[in-house]
Order: structure tokens, then C-alpha cells, then sequence
């Protein structure tokens, strides 16, 4: 995949290369933000008991939930699933 810029055009020829950085940055940091939740599950607990004390509701299965999902759009965002669709 080649970036093209187009003479005299300034900036807005690198819109794509800009998109796919910020696609890049947010999924890498979506997914390094819920890593340690993944990973050590007193830390999901800890989580769990936040949302509890929040006034969630069954935040025992909601915060794995939330971990999970957090981390699927992080991956989709790397790997770009959807982005044409979606932008």
C-alpha cells in the first residue's frame, strides 16, 4: 500500500496515512488499556468491585464483559474489520 500525495495539495494528501495512524494508536491503546484485566484476574475483581461501588448491577459478569469487549474492538481496530464500513 503506497501513500500518494498529490503536489500543491498540503497535508490532505496524507489523509490516509493519517486515518490508519489514528486506527493504529486507538486499537493498540484499547487493547493495551484492558491487558492487564485479561491477564491477572485479581485485577478484574478489583474492576468488578469498581463498577459495584458505581451502582452497576451485576457487575460481576459486566465487568468481563466490558473487558472483553474493549479488547475485540481493539483488535478489530488494528486489524481494520469494518473500518471502510464504518468511516
Amino acid at each position: 500500500m503506497a501513500f500518494r500525495r498529490s503536489r500543491g495539495s498540503g497535508l490532505a494528501g496524507y489523509s490516509d496515512a493519517a486515518l490508519l495512524l489514528a486506527r493504529l494508536v486507538i486499537g493498540t491503546f484499547l487493547v493495551w488499556s484492558v491487558w492487564d484485566n485479561i491477564q491477572n484476574s485479581p485485577r478484574m475483581a478489583e474492576f468488578a468491585r469498581f463498577l459495584a461501588g458505581h451502582g452497576f448491577p451485576y457487575s460481576k459478569w459486566l465487568a468481563p464483559l466490558s473487558v472483553w469487549a474493549q479488547f475485540a474492538c481493539g483488535v478489530a481496530f488494528v486489524a481494520g474489520f469494518l473500518t471502510r464500513w464504518a468511516g
